[in-house]
């Protein structure tokens, strides 16, 4: 089936169907959905769950609007977007998943003005958080919807799985093998699974030593830039890329990995021990199967509400 979609999608583009922005009056009373307005103009003025003046104006900037479009155009899903900038909004920041029922509930004057979308998908971006540090951009939604996306689990005969947890464990899996073959890294690989205080501090290492092989393996900007935040966003950049993209592409692994510099030197890291081509096959292999991953992550998001 996967094989399938991925042949299928290099020749079908869905673009998003339908782009909206809500805003409210500043004298709006809560609940009350004729206070809710889809004007453009009004959105950009009103700051209630948008702050920055920034993100505001790229949700309303047509030739923004029209990037995010082509940019998302791979997708190969229906995609109804709505940026919501209103009060009510404020507090609920990548929820993830959600029902007419929460939606009723806990955004009762945006409810209305949400269709049913059941063979597309449905998302709602609440504001930006991270403004001060990072615009609104058309990769930036698609990273934030791939947190949303973590959120997300299906069934597979009478078992719960969720096909982002499935993506971090292939991503655990080689990565780790990966560092300790070809590194010599030698200590714990989890989070309290260590015996003292010197393991602790080998794993806090180890936390380190994985970004910065993320940093180097991966092509996405941050990467590029050194600039990946923490080591588990390396999976959010990857779900972003295939969004932007339409696939998921590494570099061959790096003959050394620098943790630290000092006056200009390097003062700790790990030199490549041996023949590279395993590993770099192993990352060719992870690629495939994370498209495969997020290609069904996309189709268990038909017909459900992603609030972020």
């Amino acid at each position: 089936m996967y094989k399938y979609r991925m042949r299928l999608k290099q020749f079908v583009e869905a673009p998003i169907e339908d782009y909206t922005t809500l805003s409210d009056r500043p004298d709006s009373k809560p609940g009350d959905s004729s206070s809710i307005s889809k004007d453009r103009q009004a959105f950009a003025k009103r700051s209630s769950s948008f702050t920055d003046k920034r993100d505001r104006i790229l949700s309303t900037n047509p030739k923004a609007v029209q990037q995010l479009k082509k940019k998302w155009a791979r997708i190969g899903e229906e995609v109804y977007v709505y940026v919501v900038n209103t009060k009510e909004a404020r507090n609920h920041t990548e929820v993830g998943v959600v029902d007419r029922e929460w939606l009723e509930k806990n955004m009762p004057a945006v409810a209305p003005h949400i269709p049913e979308h059941e063979d597309g998908i449905t998302i709602l971006y609440t504001n930006n958080k991270g403004a001060e540090k990072v615009p609104m951009t058309p990769w930036i939604m698609a990273h934030r919807l791939a947190h949303a996306m973590a959120r997300m689990t299906g069934m597979s005969g009478n078992r719960t799985i969720s096909e982002y947890s499935e993506a971090e464990r292939s991503i655990n899996e080689v990565v780790n093998t990966i560092l300790q073959d070809e590194y010599g890294y030698r200590g714990p690989t989890k989070r309290g699974s260590y015996r003292d205080e010197r393991e602790a501090q080998s794993f806090r290492r180890f936390e380190i030593l994985r970004r910065k092989f993320f940093e180097e393996i991966g092509t996405f900007r941050s990467a590029r830039n050194k600039k990946l935040r923490e080591d588990f966003e390396f999976l959010n950049e990857v779900i972003a890329q295939y969004i932007i993209t339409g696939k998921i592409t590494f570099n061959p692994i790096p003959q050394k990995i620098v943790l630290k510099k000092a006056w200009g030197n390097d003062a700790d890291g790990v030199r490549l021990r041996g023949d590279p081509d395993d590993a770099n096959q192993m990352l060719d292999t992870l690629s495939r199967d994370l498209e495969y991953y997020i290609e069904n992550m996309f189709s268990q998001s038909i017909g459900r509400i992603f609030v972020m």
